[in-house]
């Protein structure tokens, strides 16, 4: 999360003051998306129709973490993976029971 600096929320009545929330999402189905994009629209409402509790315009950047910042494989390439697993769940199961072992572990650790 990015804000500017201020004393309160109160004393910021600056239309350039901006208040950044970052909303990590994955594109592999389910709605994230949709879901990441219902709370930017709720963060609007909210500051438009309650000024007085959320004086600072909300600004959301949605970032789908594993596309944006897979640092490498499987990491950067999920997105296509989760569709290939979702359609042969034996390969599900065997990258669920992959990331207890050692490599896997070690995977998460560097990811």
């Amino acid at each position: 999360i990015v804000v500017k600096p201020i004393t309160s929320l109160s004393a910021a009545t600056k239309d350039d003051e901006v208040a950044t929330i970052q909303i990590l999402m994955s594109d592999t189905g389910g709605g994230h998306r949709a879901s990441a994009n219902a709370l930017r629209d709720a963060f609007n409402v909210l500051h438009e129709t309650e000024p007085a509790r959320f004086p600072l315009a909300i600004e959301c950047d949605i970032v789908d973490i594993y596309t944006d910042y897979g640092p490498f494989f499987p990491y950067n390439q999920y997105v296509a993976l989760y569709k290939i697993m979702a359609e042969y769940s034996f390969l599900w199961k065997f990258f669920y029971e992959f990331g207890s072992t050692p490599i896997g572990l070690w995977l998460n650790e560097a990811g």
